[in-house]
C-alpha cells in the first residue's frame, strides 16, 4: 500500500517538480546569459569609442607632449 501511494503521489510531484525547476533555471540563465552579452557589448563599445578618439586626437596629443618638451 505504501508502495502505491510512493508511486502515485511522491514521484509524479517529483517529477513536476524537477521539470519546473529545469523550466526555471532555464530562462534564468539565458536572462543571465543576456545580460552578460549586453553589458559586455557596452564595455568593447567603450573601449573601442576610446581607442577610436585617442587615434583620432593622436596629433593633438603629440603636439601637446612635443610643447611640454620643448618648454623644458
Amino acid at each position: 500500500m505504501k508502495k502505491k501511494i510512493f508511486w502515485s503521489v511522491f514521484v509524479p510531484y517529483l517529477l513536476l517538480l524537477i521539470a519546473v525547476s529545469c523550466i526555471f533555471f532555464h530562462y534564468r540563465n539565458s536572462y543571465a546569459l543576456i545580460l552578460t552579452k549586453t553589458s559586455l557589448r557596452q564595455s568593447f563599445q567603450v573601449f573601442y569609442n576610446d581607442a577610436i578618439y585617442q587615434i583620432e586626437n593622436y596629433e593633438n596629443y603629440e603636439n601637446r607632449i612635443k610643447k611640454m618638451v620643448s618648454s623644458y
